[in-house]
């Protein structure tokens, strides 16, 4: 559906390559995220498919067309592609049936009416952008970028501008008309959340390259650099050294087969992966409990000041001071000079 091969791109006057050597396929009806850090590159990606940047080298082709390269550039409005910004860009002096119907050329009204069935947004044909709610601008956004021919979606940051409370529940009901409409989307967003409820794939960005692209659940388990491990959050790094056949760590509780010959590894340990093994035998004394709503954070400290943090429900009867056994019901992640060591 779109193909971005060896995508280069500097900004005029800089120095630094903004992208680097870019690769990534996306397939039709896909849903695919972007996520990194700010200045990563993942917004000029976007320009650059949406044909408001030329790349220095490399090429763009959606649906078996070249639309991108050093010498070959298609304008914005010949590609095959829809996009809603960061700020949504509705005409302030259009009504919400003439800011989708904008987007189709001639008069459509039948096709207007649908897309407004397809986003629930009947009923509000004659209101005025300043008369929305966020939440209803974008979806009205999203109602013009699908009007435009094919069924390719750009989304930049498509919740920056709401409530954090209405995330979840926009990020699913754009997920849903995603699919109703059987469009290909690719989305940049800087959250986490959001990108887990919408992607069926994952892009990580640092420093102009997409350093790994997996399903949610794969790149959350199985990051395969320090680099993401520690951007996806919570990420605990403990040194390890080889002894005999196992990996012994500064706590008997981070003891593991060693399968592979080398001298040191670190390990990571998410603290979701903590869990209470009994009272009192363990020796790790509840240090601090962080109330998080659904869910609390706990700093366990051990013998010799070696300390943990656990996620735990916060039904869980874990009490200030009190000593616990603590096991991990995780297989050992282990990384030696920053990457992931296989099995």
């Amino acid at each position: 559906m779109i193909h971005i091969d060896q995508l280069d791109f500097t900004y005029p006057g800089k120095s630094t390559q903004t992208l680097k050597g870019v690769t990534l396929h996306l397939k039709k009806n896909q849903i695919s995220c972007l996520i990194g850090p700010s200045g990563s590159g993942k917004s000029t990606l976007l320009r650059l498919i949406a044909g408001f940047l030329q790349p220095d080298a490399g090429r763009i082709t959606i649906e078996d067309q070249l639309v991108a390269s050093k010498s070959t550039f298609i304008p914005p409005y010949q590609r095959s592609l829809g996009m809603v910004f960061q700020d949504y860009g509705l005409f302030p002096h259009l009504n919400v049936f003439d800011n989708v119907g904008f987007a189709l050329r001639g008069k459509k009204p039948q096709r207007v009416r649908e897309l407004l069935e397809l986003v629930r947004l009947e009923g509000l044909e004659k209101s005025y952008p300043h008369e929305l709610s966020g939440g209803q601008q974008q979806r009205v956004a999203l109602a013009r970028a699908m009007a435009r021919p094919g069924n390719i979606l750009l989304l930049d940051e498509p919740f920056s501008h709401l409530d954090p409370a209405l995330h979840q529940d926009m990020a699913c009901e754009l997920r849903r008309i995603i699919q109703d409409a059987s469009q290909t989307a690719l989305v940049v967003t800087h959250d986490l959340t959001d990108a887990y409820l919408l992607g069926d794939l994952l892009g990580v960005m640092f420093s102009g390259q997409i350093v790994q692209l997996d399903e949610p659940v794969k790149l959350f388990n199985e990051p395969k650099n320090k680099e993401v491990a520690t951007f996806l959050g919570d990420a605990q790094w403990f040194s390890l050294r080889r002894v005999k056949d196992h990996w012994e760590g500064a706590s008997p509780l981070l003891r593991c087969p060693a399968t592979q010959d080398f001298s040191q590894v670190e390990r990571l340990i998410r603290p979701d992966q903590i869990e209470i093994a009994g009272d009192e035998k363990g020796g790790f004394r509840a240090e601090h409990i962080h109330f998080q709503g659904l869910t609390k954070m706990v700093t366990f400290q051990g013998p010799d000041g070696f300390r943990i943090k656990g996620l735990f429900r916060r039904q869980e009867p874990i009490q200030m001071e009190k000593t616990y056994e603590l096991r991990i019901k995780a297989k050992p992640l282990l990384y030696r000079e920053g990457q992931l060591l296989g099995d």
